[in-house]
């Protein structure tokens, strides 16, 4: 949870964020002592539980303690307030050098001072046995006196200089996010490091060249489509010469870049401090003779450089088209030297006030992007991330879309929206309307150009091209299995065949078949409840349990073999569209989310002061008071491979809960008036969707209420039923249940059971429509202008509305007497707006309570509110909210070499 404002560490008063990062957040902060500004970068209590992140931080304040130099940012203090530890540092005025960096490179005199700063004080940390390992642009702080050296986090004890012995790489699913992958960033990263061998000073060296050299020409020295081409071209190949991008380098400054970035340690500079004394040689100039007796010398050395770029460069060709089937078979060979493909691990996390939709991402073909659903509150966005820039950015035009998916040549990203299918440039332009098609679908594209999509709206996969047109049906469901959907085509090499999820009301019928385009030769190959993904060459992936699995495929055959082997656990998974957090890439490449952020319930006031916290940690999906105020609903999310989870009931004064639900499938659930019972809606295949009433005790059997394929929005203290059926809601009346639930009206009829009882309310979002306690008035949130705002409607009127919020809101909740309405900010602020009831209903501005929190960015309901609105009990994180992140591997198929994959 962020801290807020005026927060004490001890002397420290918390001002304003300043970042975070893998191992705590930076707060710029106010000594108290002595009235200065300092940086603290703080480690969260529930973090420094965890005896290994603790001794990491630790490390790091022991590291820098022991660094004493004008050009590596200063330690002050060293504390622990509570259970919180936390770092004091000199709070920095200016910008990183990746931030400079986007603007071009730097001026040769420049760039030279600054590399003489920076090589100053890595021989410092070096003979102190320090290597900082993860040297990069943006760990280089720009000051108006000069380069400021940052963030040893990844910082360890110097080894010896011995000969080469690689590291052995174990193959265990837990490996795979441990040991055998690899901590640094991936463009500036020595050799040594990618092959998993121990990384001494000389690979700070290799990165302080990588930078160098980017500062002189703008551009990195390593660069290529896809991770896998990166690595190539890092262990392989040699940079672009500098005298052909920046004319004006001397050529002993290109010397000293070159051998910066030799493949092999020992033909680099083997000290910091050497190569600081070539720098200022270099800078300071030297005599005529003796630079014109240089520069010969170097000339001839640079030109050898360049033939062995361009023979360098052929072999990472031949390196990129074979990197995955080398992968498999037999490390690549440069000369008589064997390089081992060693998997990189890089972690994504979701901008600021954004959480992940962790079934939605899809890895672009060539490995060199991913494209994700953030949710910004109730708004969906495509973000784009770049593995090779390490960025991420929103996807103009894409707001409100769900599903992405990738052309064949990583140019395009398709995905839905309220307006169909739909095609954007990923790197930006003018959207194109293809097909008309559910939000809810999802889609996989062809080199043919021929497009597949599938969605819970109709039942079988549809077909159009990459130009648009009416979709046309390509499959049908089989009767004789009971089947009711089929749901994420892929296509399989070629283009002519594709996979696809069949859910059936059998559980032994769902699962992954495969067929023609234009042939029904349907095959079952899996039983599974999601979706699955061919990977090159010859692996099918899919979820079990919510472990990622990976079975033998035989295209000529299309057949699985052998037994399937897990590949990482506790992968998110949606039982209920089918869809699972992962995706892999024809180079080789993995990137999955998994993992939920644990949460605990607390009490706060309307200072946002925790009163009191409930000793209970899980997954929460949502929260409900009972109409007495002395339970609580929630919806909690269990290991078992759903995002939706099952209702639980919590007496708050004993601290007793109560199950209500097994596997229902349920997305809402609200309290009955009685408060003995709940509402619940299920859409769960092989069950009946609609609206389901069970006792909170969770005794006896769930009735079902109405049916619809509707989502519960809320429930009326007279028994009135608001349901939201695509972004509309509608009140219904249920009457007395029928015999038999062959015949149970849908939302359209008009039968004895039930009525509608208002004319439908165009919402933005599902359970956004809340009822007043005396049921005359109606809460919902509605997109008119760009952004969802809240409103009022009276019930059953309808009209007129009238706008509650001002600058965006939504989760309306009611004080119990109507006379005042909550609601958060796009950014999570808790907000309140006082009404009147008078001949017409009127509403005061809205004013600022408190921040809601860290959860209060996502798509669920996280805060309900006490009777006399003085107390908020909300959803709050106990974990990092930054732990939230997709994690994306590079040759993740050398963890399998148990498989033999032919």
């Amino acid at each position: 949870m962020p801290i807020a404002p005026g927060s004490r560490f001890g002397p420290y008063e918390v001002v304003s964020p300043l970042g975070a990062g893998g191992m705590g957040e930076v707060y710029r902060a106010r000594d108290t002592r002595l009235g200065r500004t300092v940086a603290i970068k703080i480690l969260p209590e529930t973090l420094a539980r965890d005896s290994g992140l603790r001794e990491r931080f630790d490390r790091e304040a022991r590291t820098i303690a022991k660094l004493d130099h004008p050009h590596i940012c200063p330690l002050y203090d060293v504390g622990i307030d509570g259970e919180t530890a936390f770092l004091v540092m000199q709070c920095l005025e200016g910008e990183t050098l990746a931030n400079r960096l986007k603007a071009g490179p730097l001026p040769l005199n420049r760039a030279l001072e600054y590399g003489i700063e920076i090589a100053d004080a890595l021989d410092q940390a070096h003979r102190l046995g320090i290597v900082h390992r993860d040297l990069k642009p943006s760990n280089i702080f720009l000051t108006k006196t000069g380069a400021m050296l940052l963030d040893f986090g990844l910082a360890k004890p110097r080894p010896n200089i011995v000969p080469d012995e690689p590291s052995i790489l174990t193959r265990t699913t837990d490996d795979l996010t441990a040991r055998g992958t690899i901590l640094g960033t991936l463009p500036y990263m020595a050799p040594e490091q990618l092959e998993g061998r121990e990384a001494d000073a000389r690979a700070d060296i290799f990165s302080f060249g990588a930078v160098l050299y980017e500062m002189l020409t703008g551009r990195k020295a390593f660069e290529g489509a896809s991770p896998a081409s990166l690595i190539a071209a890092i262990i392989q190949s040699e940079p672009r010469p500098i005298s052909s991008l920046q004319a004006q380098v001397p050529a002993l400054v290109e010397h000293i870049v070159t051998r910066c970035l030799a493949k092999s340690r020992d033909d680099r500079w083997q000290t910091a401090g050497d190569l600081m004394h070539e720098l200022k040689w270099a800078a300071h100039g030297a005599t005529e003779s003796l630079q014109s007796a240089t520069a010969t010398g170097v000339a001839s050395k640079v030109a050898f450089w360049r033939r062995v770029a361009v023979a360098g460069g052929l072999v990472a060709v031949s390196s990129i088209v074979l990197a995955t089937y080398l992968a498999m078979k037999s490390p690549p060979q440069v000369g008589d030297q064997m390089i081992r493909q060693v998997p990189i691990r890089v972690s994504i996390s979701p901008s600021e006030n954004t959480q992940l939709s962790s079934v939605q991402l899809a890895l672009s073909p060539d490995g060199m992007n991913v494209a994700y659903i953030g949710l910004a509150g109730q708004q969906r966005q495509v973000w784009i991330y770049s593995l090779s820039g390490g960025e991420s950015r929103i996807l103009a035009e894409a707001d409100d879309a769900t599903f992405p998916f990738w052309s064949p040549d990583s140019r395009h990203v398709g995905f839905f929206t309220s307006r169909g299918l739909v095609r954007l440039p990923a790197a930006g332009g003018p959207i194109q309307n293809l097909a008309p098609a559910s939000m809810d679908s999802s889609g996989t594209w062809s080199e043919e150009g021929v497009l597949l999509f599938a969605g819970r709206d109709k039942p079988g996969i549809y077909r159009t091209t990459a130009g648009g047109g009416s979709p046309m049906p390509v499959t049908t469901l089989d009767a004789s299995r009971e089947e009711i959907l089929h749901l994420h085509p892929r296509f399989l090499p070629g283009g002519r065949k594709f996979l696809y999820l069949a859910q059936s009301r059998t559980p032994d019928h769902t699962g992954i078949y495969v067929r023609s385009l234009d042939v029904d030769d349907r095959k079952f190959l899996i039983q599974t409840t999601t979706h699955a993904e061919y990977s090159p060459p010859g692996l099918l992936l899919f979820v079990r349990e919510s472990v990622l699995m990976a079975q033998r495929f035989d295209l000529s055959r299309l057949g699985v073999e052998g037994e399937p082997m897990p590949i990482a656990p506790d992968v998110n998974a949606n039982v209920d569209n089918g869809g699972a957090g992962f995706s892999v890439g024809r180079d080789g490449s993995l990137v999955y989310h998994a993992g939920q952020i644990p949460a605990a319930l607390k009490w706060l006031d309307r200072h946002g002061a925790v009163t009191s916290t409930l000793a209970l940690h899980a997954v929460f999906r949502e929260v409900e008071l009972s109409p007495d105020w002395t339970k609580v609903l929630v919806r909690i999310r269990p290991k078992e491979s759903t995002l939706r989870g099952d209702i639980w009931t919590i007496d708050l004064s004993r601290a007793i809960s109560s199950r209500v639900t097994v596997d229902a499938g349920s997305l809402n659930a609200r309290w009955a008036a009685d408060g003995k019972s709940v509402f619940f809606d299920s859409s769960r295949p092989g069950q009946t969707p609609g609206i389901y009433r069970k006792r909170s005790d969770g005794t006896g059997s769930a009735e079902l209420v109405w049916k619809t394929e509707g989502r519960l929005a809320d429930v009326s203290r007279n028994g009135c039923v608001l349901i939201e059926v695509e972004r509309a809601c509608t009140v219904i009346e249920p009457g007395p249940q029928p015999a038999s639930t062959r015949h149970i009206p849908d939302l359209g009829d008009r039968l004895a059971t039930g009525r509608s009882l208002m004319p439908a309310i165009p919402t933005s979002s599902s359970s956004c429509g809340r009822f007043s306690d005396d049921s005359r008035l109606i809460a919902y949130t509605l997109d008119v202008s760009g952004r969802p705002e809240v409103y009022v409607v009276p019930f059953p009127e309808g009209a007129p509305r009238i706008q509650i919020s001002r600058d965006g809101g939504r989760e309306p909740r009611w004080r119990k007497d109507g006379r005042e309405l909550f609601y958060l900010s796009p950014d999570g602020t808790m907000m309140a707006a006082t009404l009147s009831r008078g001949p017409t209903l009127q509403a005061s501005s809205p004013i600022e309570l408190f921040h809601g929190g860290a959860l209060t960015s996502g798509p669920y309901p996280t805060y309900s509110v006490s009777s006399d609105g003085q107390r908020f009990l909300m959803i709050d994180p106990v974990g990092d909210p930054h732990a939230d992140r997709l994690t994306v591997i590079t040759h993740w198929i050398e963890t399998l070499k148990q498989l033999t994959v032919h």
